[in-house]
């Protein structure tokens, strides 16, 4: 998580940079090599890890500990009030649900990210989503792997975390380049092919569906970049911010719109 907030500030921080053009070539490319470092694949699969150890742990404490805890849970948007669903549950309910917390991170998050990055991660935060509404909408499924999807709540809040930051960090890569080739040219590029090989070693992929990156040029004679976000729509840079503020809507997975990089104001 400290992680991510720093790499959050650190993309603020470039956006107004950037935007006042405050920064020189070696300045940027040196940021440049910084941003490429960061690999938002390793970091989410250590989170993911990390929860899936803490559930299940949890789950065994709650067995043996505390199984009036564990009815707390199951009430959060269940209904349950009677303490007896859970304190005449055996020992196996708790077990049957860390099974299903592992089985279900595994074959559904971890492998996917491992085997696809950022890209698995945004399809298995999807497939979660359905997997807990299948839970919530039934009353059998909800009493006997209650537990294991209030855990999948936390994994998913990671996933979109992490996948924003990377789109992000994705953008904000891309858009250094622009700027290295704006100073070099005094232009920005056509298409963002124009960026390599002397600024990027490769196109710019969105991480959310391994297509290039949005990008156009706009009258004010700068730029806007974007990913089509969790929606998977191509909206042209379109963005539609909620309340809440820009940055902290795209974790939504209701969230529509695309993820753009822009220099004018965000209005909601």
């Amino acid at each position: 998580m400290t992680s991510r907030n720093l790499m959050r500030a650190l993309h603020i921080s470039l956006w107004e940079c950037l935007r006042l053009r405050a920064l020189k070539d070696d300045d940027l490319y040196r940021l440049q090599r910084v941003l490429a470092a960061f690999d938002g694949r390793e970091r989410l699969l250590y989170m993911l890890r990390t929860e899936l150890v803490f559930g299940v742990n949890a789950m065994e404490y709650l067995r043996d500990h505390d199984r009036a805890q564990a009815l707390d849970i199951l009430g959060t948007g269940r209904g349950f009030s009677s303490s007896a669903i859970t304190l005449l549950m055996p020992d196996g309910w708790f077990d049957h649900n860390a099974s299903v917390l592992a089985k279900s991170s595994v074959e559904h998050l971890i492998k996917p990210v491992l085997n696809e990055g950022i890209l698995g991660a945004a399809k298995g935060t999807h497939l979660m989503e359905a997997l807990q509404r299948q839970v919530y909408d039934s009353s059998i499924k909800g009493v006997t792997t209650g537990l294991a999807c209030y855990t999948w709540s936390t994994m998913n809040i990671a996933i979109r975390n992490y996948t924003s930051s990377q789109s992000v960090n994705d953008q904000a890569l891309a858009a250094i380049a622009l700027e290295r080739f704006f100073i070099h040219h005094q232009r920005y590029p056509a298409t963002l092919l124009e960026l390599t090989p002397e600024f990027l070693p490769s196109p710019p992929i969105d991480s959310l569906n391994g297509k290039p990156l949005g990008y156009r040029q706009t009258k004010d004679g700068r730029y806007m970049l974007w990913s089509f976000g969790f929606d998977g729509d191509d909206d042209g840079g379109k963005v539609s911010p909620r309340p809440q503020g820009y940055f902290n809507s795209l974790h939504n997975l209701g969230y529509k719109g695309d993820w753009t990089w822009q220099y004018r104001p965000i209005k909601p």
